[in-house]
């Protein structure tokens, strides 16, 4: 009987062992995950009144939400940010051609300069 409790402390030992590496692991990926979002949206600032440099086609709509494009700016198109959204889901912008609308700020893909 004593090695048949022996084994089971020997089991359960080894597992609250398990499962404290498992925690810790995982903790240690949702803080890494962390930095790493903080660190993309740190680097995604949208400067209001800047003008970007357009790395990818961004659709500009007429007003935020809004299903129609009213124009597309293509990459290596220019954009003036005159504004961003109370929220700062959506940033307004003015094109090369002076076309003036709305892009979703995380689909926004600029350089500034």
């Amino acid at each position: 009987m004593d090695e048949i409790r022996s084994s089971i402390m020997k089991l359960f030992s080894v597992a609250i062992i398990a499962v404290s590496m498992f925690s810790c692991r995982a903790a240690f990926h949702v803080a890494s995950s962390a930095a790493v979002v903080g660190a993309v949206a740190a680097h995604t600032a949208i400067t209001v009144a800047a003008w970007y440099a357009i790395t990818h086609p961004v659709y500009v709509y007429s007003q935020p939400r809004a299903t129609e494009v009213r124009v597309v700016v293509p990459q290596g198109g220019r954009v003036y940010v005159v504004a961003e959204s109370h929220d700062g889901r959506w940033v307004r912008v003015r094109t090369d051609s002076g076309h003036e609308g709305w892009v979703r700020a995380d689909r926004f893909y600029g350089e500034p300069y």
